[in-house]
């Protein structure tokens, strides 16, 4: 079954010796990012309750899903022991069947945790939470892991998770890259004369939303019906807010109501970012809010986003990034198509792909294509095409292949500088969109042609031939493995 809300899923984590209750007292938030950073640098870290953080009546909760399958595997309900392979072809899976996509349950304001308290007016006071400046060198105390919901008329709901500056005690921003459907909403509304768009931010929910909302699903595609599908086809119970016309969903911790400004752009940043720097101040437009409803004793949830496995980093990219980029590879109908890959240590800036050659040149040919595909033209710097022989999420194959199929002159592609996603660390300029909510960086991109070359590729040597056991042989030391004495 699934898990009804945030609270149900830590008290799994506690049974399964999955979750530590640090009642020390905080006396500086930067302790808790260095919690949490070292507990990802030694992996199979736990979920963590600070329950006695500075002078707050609120604990922080923090790492919920970990650095290791498991944890993720376990927040949709699947079962321990899958590879991230395993758990991104049961994504894909939950992707293409629609039948398990339902849309969600409107349930009454009586019935919805998230209503027990609700503060308008002068109580509305986000200082109230320990929304804490985690890192001395962040430009300011941020919101990191809050589902923001939008509508629009054309488009329908989005929910994404994008990071928000607190500004005031009422005010945050919400950062919105033109390529992110909220930038794509706000920049339609602005351009319709609308002086705001209407939002909603939930924190601590049950986390498969968590996972919806990180997914990058097509713009008129609803987060909350794919939500379903990783609970096992069970719908989202969500409530309607008191100010907005939007709905959040009903067993959420902390629920955040406004309002994002068209007109209001402010710096904001730096931040330690998922690439792992500390990026340069950012614009982003002001989301003033005008209620705040919560449980009684509610949690607040963060993540230190910028440990290439930090909780929220790690299999998100893993698992929901890489069944993105391999659905999009797949149904670009690339001829030869095998597999695709996202490392995580490229932190989304570098794809693999797998082809079975169909004719000479075709690794090239690949390249061109891929660079076209929305997320590669998006987000991603480097282009690697191997062959089948080689497993593109096994790094040391690809480097072995990038060491003894590459001639760097010949196959290797440089493509101009050309727009693109507004937080890569490796673009040389960073430049704001004219009469848009958000910017836009510059940046060339490469493309290489990993694959083995042939005398009709030019090639004037005969084809290396790869070294490999017979698998003939190979099929019967394995099914003869416990005999040799081995385990």
């Amino acid at each position: 079954m699934p898990f009804k809300d945030l609270r149900e899923y830590l008290s799994t984590l506690e049974k399964l010796n999955m979750l530590v209750r640090v009642k020390k007292k905080i006396t500086d938030p930067h302790e808790i990012f260095t919690i949490v950073w070292e507990l990802n640098d030694r992996g199979g870290d736990p979920a963590v309750i600070f329950e006695n953080v500075m002078d707050y009546e609120i604990p922080v909760v923090s790492n919920i899903f970990g650095s290791e399958p498991n944890r993720w595997g376990l927040s949709i309900n699947l079962p321990m022991g899958l590879s991230v392979k395993e758990l991104r072809n049961h994504y894909i899976k939950m992707l293409d069947d629609k039948s398990m996509w339902k849309k969600p349950v409107i349930v009454e304001k009586s019935s919805a945790p998230c209503k027990e308290v609700i503060l308008k007016g002068d109580d509305i006071n986000l200082y109230k939470f320990p929304i804490l400046q985690w890192h001395p060198l962040d430009g300011g105390a941020f919101i990191t892991l809050g589902l923001c919901i939008t509508k629009d008329p054309e488009f329908g709901r989005n929910v994404g998770i994008y990071r928000m500056k607190v500004l005031d005690k009422d005010k945050t921003t919400l950062l919105c890259s033109p390529h992110q459907h909220i930038g794509i909403m706000l920049d339609k509304a602005r351009k319709a004369g609308k002086k705001s768009v209407e939002c909603a931010v939930a924190i601590g929910t049950d986390p498969a939303l968590l996972v919806a909302g990180w997914t990058k699903l097509r713009i008129r595609e609803d987060e909350f019906e794919f939500a379903a599908a990783l609970r096992g086809g069970q719908p989202v119970e969500l409530v309607k807010c008191e100010t907005v016309d939007l709905e959040v969903p009903a067993t959420a911790e902390i629920v955040l109501e406004g309002e994002i400004s068209t007109e209001e752009i402010v710096p904001e940043g730096t931040f330690g970012e998922w690439m792992g720097y500390h990026e340069e101040q950012a614009e982003a437009p002001v989301f003033k809010i005008k209620c705040i409803t919560h449980r009684k004793d509610p949690l607040y949830v963060t993540t230190i986003v910028s440990h290439p496995r930090a909780d929220g980093e790690a299999f998100f990219r893993s698992v929901s990034q890489n069944a993105h980029f391999y659905r999009q590879v797949r149904d670009a109908r690339v001829p030869g198509f095998v597999d695709a890959w996202l490392p995580l240590s490229g932190h989304g800036f570098m794809g693999i792909v797998s082809i079975k050659k169909i004719y000479p040149g075709w690794g090239r040919q690949v390249i061109y294509q891929l660079f076209g595909i929305p997320f590669v033209a998006a987000t991603m710097n480097i282009v690697i095409v191997v062959d089948d022989d080689i497993d593109p999420s096994n790094l040391e194959q690809v480097i072995w292949a990038l060491s003894t199929r590459v001639d760097p002159k010949r196959d290797v592609v440089i493509i101009d500088p050309l727009p693109m996603y507004g937080l890569n660390p490796a673009a040389s300029k960073r430049i704001k969109i004219p009469g848009s909510t958000g910017e836009i960086t510059i940046c060339s991109r490469m493309g290489i042609d990993a694959t083995l070359k042939t005398r009709e590729d030019l090639y004037e040597r005969p084809t290396p031939i790869p070294v490999r056991p017979q698998p003939e042989m190979l099929k019967k030391v394995r099914e003869h493995w416990s005999e040799y004495g081995f385990k």
